[in-house]
């Protein structure tokens, strides 16, 4: 008898209390891998800050978070159960230049709450005075929603035909748009086919490719942020 009891299986109940031990196990390993990593991820960003001349905190402002209500991305999120705070934050001055970069946390959901992260880059110039815009990769949906009136209009340069198939541009005034577009800035969009930028009056917000920024990008993301102002701020503005 004792060894037909040996030789049967496990009963379910015992076998779905492996399962749950086991999964609690690992959420619990991941969860401490991950914080880990966020740590160190904050102090590479506080380092690079210091190093930078810029400042570092750990919660965005009243003011930043204010200056995003604007943009149209966040429109888009400011619906029933989405909720965001801004993470992380290094910005400071650059000459004429306000550079904020950061990680932005959306809670999707109100019962059951989904986390996910993005990344973008605020700069703001009194010295610039641009029209609303948006430069962002053109999808397969997009075409499709502009196809039957869907949204701002998708603005083509005929003379850029690989620029206006990649990338979808619209903006609420495109005689005025296409009077301040450079064209020297459409071979930066198209050396960076995963950025999306939008335009509020003198800011410019930078849509990140990755979903948390770390100190090794910071430098290089300034950089191009910089290098696209320095192209639109140059009276040369003309994409007739």
């Amino acid at each position: 008898m004792l060894l037909s009891q040996i030789n049967e299986s496990p009963p379910p109940v015992l076998w779905s209390l492996i399962f749950i031990s086991i999964t609690f196990i690992l959420t619990v390993l991941a969860a401490i891998l991950i914080n880990k990593r966020d740590k160190v991820r904050t102090k590479g960003l506080q380092e690079i800050a210091k190093k930078m001349g810029l400042n570092f905190s750990h919660r965005g402002s009243q003011r930043l978070q204010n200056r995003l209500a604007r943009f149209n991305f966040m429109s888009k999120r400011s619906k029933p159960g989405v909720g965001f705070w801004i993470t992380n934050v290094v910005e400071g001055n650059t000459g004429k230049i306000h550079l904020s970069i950061f990680n932005v946390r959306y809670n999707l959901g109100s019962k059951k709450a989904h986390t996910t992260y993005r990344a973008y880059l605020l700069l703001r110039s009194k010295t610039l005075v641009c029209p609303e815009f948006r430069v962002e990769p053109e999808s397969f949906l997009d075409k499709l929603d502009h196809s039957i009136g869907i949204g701002w209009q998708d603005i083509d340069f005929d003379k850029y035909p690989e620029f206006s198939s990649r990338f979808l541009v619209s903006s609420p005034n495109e005689v005025h748009f296409r009077k301040f577009f450079n064209v020297k800035a459409i071979p930066f969009f198209l050396s960076h086919p995963d950025l999306t930028v939008e335009t509020k009056l003198n800011e410019f917000l930078f849509h990140l490719p990755v979903d948390r920024i770390s100190a090794e990008d910071v430098e290089e993301y300034i950089t191009d942020a910089i290098d696209l102002y320095n192209l639109l701020a140059s009276p040369e503005q003309t994409s007739n």
